[in-house]
């Protein structure tokens, strides 16, 4: 006769990969050598070292072929169960800014190279906008379990406004408003702002802010970066009215008119500078004399430009012309009677309407 004993319990073990069991085979009652290998599952075996290649239940087997003088024994079999291993998962990448692009994160694991599911949210697509999202990342293998869980915090993208530095005269009203925005990331859209000064048509000569007024940006951290509006003096051309008289009368009156005085301003910002002058006198022949103009070259909100005009000397009683006139306008200073002022307040673009 020929049998074989039991084998010593295996107990259960953890998958690793190459992972290894002695077993200790069991011995013959002939006392002839005894034979295992594996009958069924997950394993390979070399004498008696068990390699483990998998997950399930591990069937020994141990044989005694017998000789001439014993019959062959039966065989004896024993089993153990190999149950999925144990892996760590490593997140990275879990704070990130928006790019307009999805972000997600990096999952390795140990042992390296193990398929990970990763939810954002419950969603398996990555997140594109800023905000903080929980990750749930799950190793999906039937010899390895694990999984990590972590908090991905998409930042604002940080985003330049620099409003442009502008200019205009005096009188005028505000160019457009224009700003430079720098940071925004390829195809994503431009940020929301306003732009404002608080300079208007009649502000005086001088410098004004353009400040930057974020709005509501989910996914922007903007810096207002402010300009300035530089208004300019207007420009602001004073002209001696031509005149005339009669040989041996004394000089008219000399006045100026004014080209370029905005509405709200009152003639009187400058008609009391103003000096007139010519060469010409009571006695002088007939011909033609320069009318002088001059006073001061800088106002609060005016560069002033100065241009001569003519008083001429008829040899004889003469008209010289004919013109409209605006009475009790601005230009002759709002006065009703008729005077040597009027003539400030001539239509040049009209003519007298003769029979």
């Amino acid at each position: 006769s020929n049998t074989i004993a039991a084998f010593a319990s295996v107990p259960s073990q953890t998958f690793a990969a190459g992972k290894t069991v002695a077993v200790t085979p069991p011995t013959a009652s002939s006392g002839l050598p005894v034979v295992v290998g594996v009958k069924s599952g997950p394993a390979t075996i070399s004498g008696n070292v068990v390699t483990l290649t998998g997950v399930g239940t591990v069937v020994l087997a141990a044989n005694q072929a017998g000789n001439a003088n014993h019959v062959a024994a039966a065989e004896v079999t024993t089993s153990f169960a190999v149950p999925p291993g144990s892996a760590t998962v490593q997140l990275a990448g879990l704070a990130q800014a928006f790019s307009g692009q999805p972000r997600g994160v990096t999952a390795t694991t140990v042992p390296a190279g193990l398929p990970v599911r990763v939810t954002y949210g419950g969603s398996t697509n990555p997140p594109v906008h800023a905000g903080t999202y929980a990750v749930q990342a799950t190793i999906q293998s039937a010899q390895y379990t694990g999984s990590a869980t972590g908090s991905l915090v998409v930042s604002k993208a940080p985003v330049t406004v620099t409003a442009l530095g502008l200019s205009k005269a005096y009188g005028t009203a505000n160019p457009r408003l224009a700003a430079v925005v720098s940071g925004v990331p390829t195809g994503s859209p431009a940020p929301v702002f306003t732009l404002a000064t608080p300079a208007q048509t009649q502000s005086p000569a001088g410098s004004y802010a353009i400040t930057v007024t974020p709005g509501n940006n989910p996914n922007y951290q903007v810096t207002p970066v402010a300009g300035t509006l530089t208004v300019t003096k207007a420009g602001l051309l004073v002209l001696a009215a031509d005149r005339s008289k009669a040989l041996g009368t004394p000089n008219p009156p000399l006045v100026a008119r004014y080209v370029g005085l905005r509405s709200w301003d009152p003639t009187t910002i400058i008609s009391g500078a103003i000096t007139l002058s010519t060469t010409a006198t009571d006695a002088s022949a007939a011909g033609t004399y320069p009318i002088q103009v001059g006073g001061p070259a800088a106002l609060a909100n005016y560069t002033v430009f100065y241009q001569p005009g003519t008083l001429t000397v008829r040899a004889g009683v003469q008209v010289v012309g004919r013109h409209v006139f605006y009475n009790r306008s601005r230009w002759d200073g709002n006065d009703a009677a008729a005077n040597a002022q009027d003539d400030a307040a001539v239509a040049t673009d009209k003519a007298a309407l003769l029979p």
